[in-house]
């Protein structure tokens, strides 16, 4: 483990048919350390998630029709905004260590890190990431 990446030897085949020798990374151990703290954290602050499903596929938002710019609630509170900017800076960090799949909501919501709305923090990325875990 280096910085949060899980580091281990990988093989792979060569188009010739030869194998080679590689270092992988991933980024498993920190997002299920991520998810603990974020279930409790959840918990503390009385937010919570729903599964939402797009064609069949769980989706990183809370909606699937969900926009953030359009959001009109109330926004946080002193407390709930740091929460907000922990929770979206662990999810830029779990970006940076390979999971791409949920960089493009990552980087809508990182637009509001000085002044989120309530809304904001019903995020489901973690929610997302707990049922599509990589190796």
């Amino acid at each position: 483990m280096y910085l949060g990446t899980d580091v281990r030897p990988w093989t792979y085949q060569k188009c010739d048919g030869s194998s080679s020798k590689c270092w992988a990374l991933g980024a498993n151990t920190y997002v299920k350390e991520a998810i603990k703290i974020v279930e409790t954290q959840k918990i503390k602050f009385d937010v919570s998630h729903s599964s939402t499903r797009r064609n069949g596929r769980l989706t990183p938002f809370n909606n699937a029709d969900y926009r953030p710019e359009l959001d009109m609630t109330n926004f946080c509170d002193p407390q709930t905004i740091q929460l907000y900017q922990n929770l979206i800076g662990d999810a830029r960090w779990i970006c940076e260590l390979g999971r791409i799949d949920i960089l493009h909501e990552v980087s809508l919501l990182s637009q509001y890190m000085a002044q989120p709305r309530k809304e904001h923090l019903y995020l489901n990325i973690f929610f997302y990431l707990k049922h599509h875990e990589r190796s």
